[in-house]
């Protein structure tokens, strides 16, 4: 069993409203990367902001996944519940796990590549007793084969009408 370490997402804060509501598209986002990630594995972007949610919409974003190691790499991309909450904020229901859609749970990366990755967030329309600000991560952990697993993960700031 390795050691797991948890590192924050690297990148600016994206900022949304449940699908269909305005005209963002999740594949335009396209943020620079410092200069001194160059070389590292990172996620992007660190938080994500869901504004107007309400039971029956759905918002999703795209986590970009960058390998920086100089071999080929496995990630695992899951739900996770937070360590945490930001300020403000409470722990998700206990049935947001359902909630969440992930495109591809397991990716392949060789060194250097960026790939996307679909997080799709659905409340369903009979959801009742949510509070009105709360988190949930997407967690990606790094399965290098060593003896220490990376874990990086990508906060999902969820505000309901």
């Amino acid at each position: 069993m390795g050691i797991m370490v948890v590192i924050m997402g690297c990148t600016p804060t994206a900022v949304i409203d449940p699908v269909g509501s305005n005209d963002w598209n999740p594949n335009n986002y396209n943020p620079e990367i410092p200069t001194n990630l160059e070389g590292k594995t990172w996620i992007s972007p660190g938080i994500i902001e869901i504004g107007n949610l309400y039971p029956g919409a759905e918002a999703e974003w795209v986590i970009k996944i960058h390998n920086g190691n100089s071999t080929a790499t496995n990630f695992i991309i899951s739900y996770r519940f937070p360590n945490d909450t930001k300020a403000g904020y409470s722990m998700p229901p206990s049935s947001t796990q359902l909630w969440v859609t992930i495109s591809s749970p397991n990716i392949f990366l060789q060194p250097d590549e960026t790939k996307d990755v679909l997080v799709n967030l659905k409340i369903p329309s009979g959801a009742v007793n949510i509070q009105p600000k709360w988190e949930f991560w997407t967690s990606v952990v790094e399965k290098s084969g060593g003896m220490l697993e990376t874990e990086m993960c990508t906060r999902w700031l969820v505000i309901m009408r």
